[in-house]
């Protein structure tokens, strides 16, 4: 059996209140991770925070690994690099025309 580690992460206040902020947000994959790394910083494990979350344990050590090297920041959605999908584009000028 696998015995769960309680991770140490620590925010300061201001970050603590980004994070809320972030939790907010519209975007889900950035509220989630701000959720994971709030509850993260209540001592919870991974596999804890997974099952409240609907991801894997690993997800929310990428999370955290992230938020160590850049704040809260890191844990935005960016823009993917390569060019923009042209089908979604397409798909909604149909859509609209209906």
């Amino acid at each position: 059996m696998k015995v769960a580690r309680r991770t140490s992460l620590s925010a300061t206040p201001e970050q603590r209140e980004a994070l809320r902020e972030l939790a907010r947000s519209r975007v889900r994959a950035e509220a989630d991770r701000a959720r994971g790394v709030l509850l993260s910083l209540e001592r919870r494990t991974g596999g804890e925070i997974g099952d409240a979350l609907g991801v894997k344990a690993n997800t929310v050590r990428v999370w955290r690994m992230a938020f160590r090297g850049g704040g809260v920041e890191a844990l935005r959605t960016r823009p993917r690099p390569g060019p923009r999908a042209w089908k979604s584009a397409a798909a909604l000028e149909v859509v609209e025309a209906l």
